[in-house]
């Protein structure tokens, strides 16, 4: 099963970027949860945004360009965030 699977992938390259897109126009068309919304339904939207975001990422590559490399090459230094303030802000 897996086996056909994975040829039908590699004799039909496009087959992959059209469930892509079918997958990313379902989970675009989610409403969002409000505070009335069931925890199942809240705990349904974020793991479908996940694996979109995922998907988006995996399809995209690092560099953000189809087909690019899952390894990050760059040249600028690794920069991180600012950490808000121990007390909090006011």
């Amino acid at each position: 099963m897996i086996h056909s699977i994975e040829v039908f992938f590699q004799t039909h390259p496009f087959a992959d970027f059209v469930i892509y897109y079918i997958l990313m126009l379902m989970i675009d068309q989610l409403p969002g949860p409000t505070a009335s919304s069931k925890p199942l339904y809240k705990w349904f939207f974020g793991v479908a945004q996940a694996i979109g975001a995922n998907l988006v990422r995996g399809y995209k590559g690092v560099n953000g360009q189809l087909g690019s490399s899952a390894v990050a090459t760059s040249d600028k230094p690794f920069v991180p965030m600012p950490q808000p303030p121990a007390g909090g802000t006011k």
